[in-house]
Parts: structure tokens; C-alpha cells; sequence
């Protein structure tokens, strides 16, 4: 997600770095770091961090420093170069409802979600992919834990579709 060039107001915010805290009229609000693209890229001196990661796709042996200076240079491969950047361009109608700068509180595995459901050639065959998950046998499960977060953003995906998804999600326990 912080490859993809979302324009000057985009941001990305890690669903695993979300964090329940108590503010100051002592209710409690969801914070979290906010990644501004834009903002790193004018920091590192640079149009967008595309560049930059595709020198270190390309190298992942060179330290951050190579790969920056590397993004001054031109690019040897013209053709890998193009094919890397089309992996990270956006749709035309990247959401059922606007622009991303409409939504700018997705996590990217939600956002992959709606941008399937709001394609008609993809929404039978929507997937979203969850990391592994590590459980300690002793404790509770974490997906028990969190089932009531992912029923959530369902009803939340379920509200932002236009018509109404039938699409049924499934959850599976292994």
C-alpha cells in the first residue's frame, strides 16, 4: 500500500497497529500511526516511493542509502521497470462510493475486499486473505477474539455497497 501512488491527501494506517486508548473526556478512541506517502516522499527527496522500493525489490541487499541514490540514476530496465509500476496503479473506480480519499480509514486487506465487490466481474469470487495465525494452545484463540471486529467490517462493507452485496462471507476454522 505504500508503494501505490494514492495521491497527495492518501495515507495508510496498519490494522495492526491500531490501538484501543482512552482520551481526554475518558471514552475510549481506536488510534494509530498514519503513513502519508506524499509526506515521505517529499522527506526523502522524492516524487513518490516507487521508485524506491522497486530498487530494492530489484537488490534487497542494498541498504537504504544505495537505494535512494539509485532512484537519481535512470533506469536500466525500461520494460521491468513499467511492469513494476503497473503492479501498484490504481482502477479507474477504486471504490463503490468515490474516490479512496473518501474512505481513508481502510486497512489495504478490507480495501482489496470492496475493490473486488465493486467490480461485477469479481464479485462472486471475492477473496480477502488473512495472515497465518500463531496460537498459543493454552489461551484463547485470537480469531475467537477478533470475530466480533470482523463482524463489524462486514456490516461496514455490507453499508458501502451499492446495491446491497448478497455475497455471503464465509469464516473458516481450521
Amino acid at each position: 500500500m505504500l508503494v501505490c501512488d494514492i495521491g497527495d491527501k492518501g495515507a495508510v494506517v496498519f490494522f495492526s497497529g491500531l490501538e484501543m486508548q482512552e482520551d481526554e473526556g475518558g471514552g475510549t478512541a481506536i488510534r494509530g500511526m498514519v503513513h502519508r506517502t506524499s509526506e515521505m516522499a517529499k522527506r526523502f527527496e522524492m516524487p513518490n516511493l516507487q521508485r524506491l522500493a522497486y530498487e530494492i525489490k530489484n537488490d534487497p541487499t542494498i541498504g537504504f542509502s544505495e537505494a535512494k541514490r539509485r532512484t537519481k540514476l535512470p533506469v536500466e530496465d525500461g520494460l521491468r521497470w513499467q511492469a513494476f509500476r503497473e503492479e501498484y496503479l490504481l482502477p479507474a473506480n477504486p471504490s463503490p462510493t468515490g474516490s479512496l480519499e473518501q474512505q481513508p480509514f481502510l486497512d489495504p486487506r478490507l480495501s482489496e475486499l470492496i475493490l473486488q465487490l465493486s467490480s461485477p466481474t469479481e464479485r462472486n469470487d471475492a477473496t480477502i486473505y488473512l495472515p497465518f495465525l500463531i496460537d498459543d494452545p493454552s489461551r484463547a484463540s485470537a480469531w475467537n477474539i477478533s470475530a466480533e471486529i470482523r463482524h463489524t467490517f462486514y456490516n461496514l462493507l455490507a453499508t458501502l455497497l451499492t446495491p446491497p452485496s448478497s455475497t455471503p462471507f464465509q469464516s473458516i476454522k481450521e
